[in-house]
């Protein structure tokens, strides 16, 4: 009789546990879905100018290029320092410095991918 209590007991516990389990991953599941379907592309980011000298807005050094993009970010390039940075709207006074041209293409491409559809 001990043992049939004992066996019901553990049997219920491991239900139990296993139905708050379930809702708990459930639970995540749906804030995964929430978070991922709110995603909205802006798909018009392009390049807005490409700068050599020096304007109101962006003061340069001799031998840098600025490309502007339509949403604020911009990248600066200076292949005789070896400068190449991008800053993304988002970060305001921060950005990301990368040691060569390539590195700096792939992020641009990967950023003006996920804000253009969403995706890279």
């Amino acid at each position: 009789m001990k043992n049939r209590t004992i066996v019901l007991i553990l049997m219920i516990g491991i239900f139990i546990l296993g139905v708050g389990m379930g809702t708990k991953i459930n639970r995540l599941q749906n804030e995964k879905q929430v978070i991922t379907s709110t995603v909205k592309p802006n798909k018009d980011i392009k390049v807005k100018r490409i700068l050599r000298e020096s304007t109101k807005d962006f003061k340069l050094n001799k031998g840098e290029v600025v490309t502007e993009y339509t949403d604020g970010s911009f990248t600066l390039v200076n292949e005789k320092s070896g400068l190449y940075e991008f800053q993304p709207c988002e970060l305001g006074d921060w950005n990301y410095k990368v040691k060569n041209q390539t590195e700096l293409d792939k992020i641009v491409k990967t950023y003006l991918s996920i804000k253009n559809t969403g995706e890279y």
